[in-house]
């Protein structure tokens, strides 16, 4: 509510105050008033307009009601002091109500004029009055424009502060609408770290690269709410989906696209791909995707593969969203990595670094592995050991040598190699069967790199104790093969 509108219902209740003063003033006073319809007219007007003013203002441009409401002040007071003696009326006085509410509802130029019209209608009663009392008229009269100035600069300072107080209200409201539109980027940064660190608490757990992927889209498709997910690693030059919806599917033109945004390096987001005519897009067109977010998981310079996300309804990814995929493509990036470094270990932990073979302690623990089951199921297997039959081969020798062995053997077997010699461990071989198989191998050895080798066989019977005593027996068969005219021993 205004100041005017407040001023208008303070009139209101003026009025009422006048309206009863004057009914008592005049049953005290003047007790013919009741007859003299000049007087009781304008009282029971406004009487009935006081109880009126809401419905008149609902129904009336408020500034209309001002005019009429002054004009019917004026004559409600002249009336009553024209009928009870002019100039000398005591109702003279409440010519400073109307005054005082004009310079509130007016400007000062129209409040001043209204004033004088007062000051008007006072100087005719004066020329009407024929005692003609000059001081009384005069301060009368000074004192009708003394409670105009005083009320107009009361006004003027009430609207400075009413201007001040919407100037500072509308500062509020803008700090608040700022303070909430900070809280709400607060609250969604908060949704998105906690989401990263829901996403980097499961990769944790998860053990193979399938499954951390897998896990990361399922927590990206509920976050931002995306019909297509998917991650491509790079195996040497070509794109393999390891997670998420397989969009490539052996179709050389859902690539084009995922190809060009890893050779860019950057994100790429797209609000409308019916409205974006470059040829690479076409294909997602079709399958009716509209919105497309890709990024290049690299880490460092090396381009790893692609995270892509997409609608199949037009929506634009705001750059909070944006950042949120690129931080969960950091993530993801890191992991393909680990998985990768951990595999690499993994494999230098049980490989031989001449030969790319199994190693020696890789062996042993095969071997003890495949005793165990072997008693449990009373099955048997042969250890073979081989080596060159020349003193000091090179190195280039023995790798070429590793890679006929292993060639040679059979997916079930293991091959291991240490110390320029080969250990082998063969499954589910008849006795009739294992001169044979290292025949061939001697054959085929001789024949690629012109190597004579020599080999010894032990098989494995439920009276060894361990596989230590197992790995004794094959060594033992080894040198009785040294010292055979066939360079082969089998026990």
């Amino acid at each position: 509510m205004t100041f005017v509108e407040r001023i208008f219902w303070i009139a209101n209740k003026v009025r009422w105050f006048i309206w009863v003063l004057a009914i008592l003033v005049l049953e005290i006073k003047y007790l013919e008033w009741k007859e003299k319809p000049e007087i009781l007219f304008p009282i029971l007007i406004l009487g009935i307009y006081n109880l009126l003013a809401g419905y008149i203002i609902s129904k009336i441009k408020l500034s209309k009601v001002y005019y009429s409401e002054s004009i019917l002040d004026i004559s409600f007071i002249t009336a009553i002091v024209y009928s009870t003696g002019g100039i000398q009326s005591p109702f003279v006085l409440f010519y400073f109500a109307p005054i005082a509410f004009s310079a509130c509802y007016y400007k000062q130029s129209f409040s001043l004029s209204f004033t004088f019209g007062i000051v008007l209608i006072y100087i005719l009663f004066f020329v009407g009055d024929p005692s003609k009392e000059w001081i009384p008229f005069i301060m009368k009269t000074l004192l009708f424009l003394g409670v105009w100035g005083f009320s107009s600069y009361i006004a003027q300072e009430v609207r400075f502060a009413e201007r001040d107080v919407e100037y500072e209200a509308r500062r509020v409201a803008l700090l608040q609408a700022q303070m909430q539109e900070r809280l709400n980027k607060i609250e969604k940064e908060k949704r998105e770290f906690e989401e990263i660190y829901k996403i980097s608490l499961q990769i944790d757990k998860t053990q193979t690269l399938t499954e951390g992927l897998s896990s990361i889209l399922h927590s990206v498709s509920s976050y931002l709410k995306t019909d297509i997910n998917l991650i491509a690693a790079m195996e040497g030059r070509r794109l393999k989906v390891v997670a998420g919806d397989d969009l490539i599917g052996g179709s050389e033109k859902t690539k084009e696209w995922m190809d060009e945004v890893i050779l860019n390096g950057r994100l790429c987001a797209i609000e409308n791909i019916e409205k974006d005519d470059r040829p690479p897009l076409t294909p997602y067109r079709k399958m009716g995707i509209l919105s497309l977010v890709s990024l290049p998981l690299m880490i460092k310079s090396e381009k790893m593969g692609i995270f892509l996300v997409g609608c199949k309804k037009e929506r634009v990814f705001s750059l909070e969203e944006q950042r949120f995929l690129r931080i969960i493509a950091s993530i993801s990036s890191l992991f393909i990595d680990n998985t990768r470094l951990s595999r690499e270990i993994d494999r230098l932990l049980v490989t031989d670094k001449l030969t790319t073979l199994f190693n020696y302690y890789y062996f042993e623990e095969a071997v003890r592995r495949e005793m165990e089951r072997a008693k449990r199921i009373n099955d048997t297997f042969y250890i073979a050991i081989l080596k060159p039959d020349i003193v000091s081969p090179e190195p280039s020798l023995l790798q070429r040598l590793g890679i006929i062995v292993n060639f040679q053997t059979r997916k079930e077997d293991i091959v291991a190699s240490k110390d320029s010699k080969f250990y082998i461990l063969i499954h589910a071989f008849q006795d009739k069967d294992i001169l044979s198989f290292i025949g061939r191998i001697k054959m085929e050895v001789l024949s690629q790199i012109n190597l004579p080798i020599v080999v010894g066989v032990t098989k494995f019977h439920s009276s060894v104790i361990d596989y230590k005593e197992l790995l004794y027996n094959a060594e033992s068969s080894l040198k009785e093969a040294e010292s055979s005219a066939s360079r082969v021993f089998i026990k």
